[in-house]
């Protein structure tokens, strides 16, 4: 399961579909995705009302977890501009966001350990995979039908 990939194609959903300036659609839209999601989720993984408790509190923790990680990368200007120096004070930076990211991924699936049964833990990146997959294809089927030519 690779860390925070739900998060990128929130990201990317969020970045394709919604207009360029925030607006309360931008609000409404990352509700109807996490909504989606949790229903996906619920199903794919035959999340019992138990279950949910435990395990949505926890998920979106990591979730948040990882994408501050991945916010903190960001080098402020764009990478064609920066000095050997900088350069290398940025790859330094990956590597420890790479141990942190496994760190913080080791914690979770502990953490959930407790929360999911062992089966449906285990059946978890594979519904964020069918998850992701899923809403790219929405994205771009909506992309294809609002490029399409009005008859």
């Amino acid at each position: 399961m690779k860390p925070g990939f739900f998060a990128l194609a929130l990201s990317v959903c969020a970045a394709v579909s919604l207009n360029a300036q925030p607006g309360p659609k931008d609000g409404m839209q990352r509700d109807r995705i996490e909504s989606l999601k949790i229903a996906f989720f619920t199903r794919e993984l035959d999340l019992s009302p138990e279950e949910s408790q435990k395990f949505w509190p926890l998920y979106n923790e990591w979730q948040a977890k990882q994408d501050a990680l991945k916010e903190d990368m960001h080098p402020g200007k764009p990478l064609r501009d920066l000095s050997e120096k900088e350069m290398d004070a940025l790859f330094q930076k990956r590597l420890a966001q790479i141990e942190e990211e496994a760190a913080l991924h080791r914690d979770y699936l502990l953490k959930l350990r407790q929360a999911l049964p062992l089966r449906k833990l285990i059946h978890l990146p594979a519904a964020e995979r069918d998850f992701k997959r899923r809403l790219m294809e929405e994205v771009h089927n909506r992309r294809d039908r609002d490029h399409r030519p009005k008859r």
